[in-house]
């Protein structure tokens, strides 16, 4: 059975922060997205990409997320309480 996480929000730390843990330990991300807008925009895309910066080294680096799914909690509730139960 496939680990699923479902993120609440789809801000700077719930993508940059948590996204990121979540994704490379090996989870199926599910964004609940409050914005209709910004759903569609992360669904047409398929993919976010986050930027870390070594602090030993200075150095960044490039992370590409996708493969996640993202659901609008205005307009499509019912797909947004189904991801929340199958987590």
């Amino acid at each position: 059975m496939a680990k699923k996480a479902v993120l609440i929000g789809a801000g700077k730390i719930g993508r940059g922060f948590l996204g990121d843990i979540l994704y490379h330990a090996g989870y199926e991300l599910t964004f609940l997205v409050h914005s209709p807008v910004q759903t569609q925009q992360m669904r047409d895309q398929g993919y976010y990409t986050i930027f870390q910066t070594s602090e030993a080294t200075g150095e960044m680096r490039k992370v590409r997320i996708d493969g996640y799914a993202a659901y609008c909690t205005v307009t499509e509730q019912e797909q947004c309480a189904e991801a929340i139960a199958q987590a």
